[in-house]
């Protein structure tokens, strides 16, 4: 997880990426169904960077997601040339 400088928290779990209130008491989870999802189900990894986007790992990718929250950025991992 990881703590907003808002007083929000960031939850990276099987089914998504969740954002809590401090006292608890607004939940929301980023689903498909409210038009704002990771790609991918699963959120292994999170830390917010110093600009408050928060950076998410998924199984393929990773994703960008502005403080304004207004649509995730997909960034695929480069391949590593092969070396003998």
């Amino acid at each position: 997880h990881a703590g907003a400088n808002d007083g929000l928290v960031w939850i990276g779990a099987s089914d998504g990426l969740w954002q809590v209130s401090a006292d608890g008491a607004n939940v929301h989870r980023f689903a498909a169904a409210n038009g704002k999802a990771l790609p991918s189900g699963a959120a292994t990894a999170i830390t917010q960077d110093s600009s408050g986007a928060l950076w998410v790992g998924i199984e393929s990718a990773i994703v960008q997601f502005p403080p304004d929250q207004s649509q995730f950025q997909v960034y695929q991992p480069f391949e590593l040339p092969h070396t003998a």
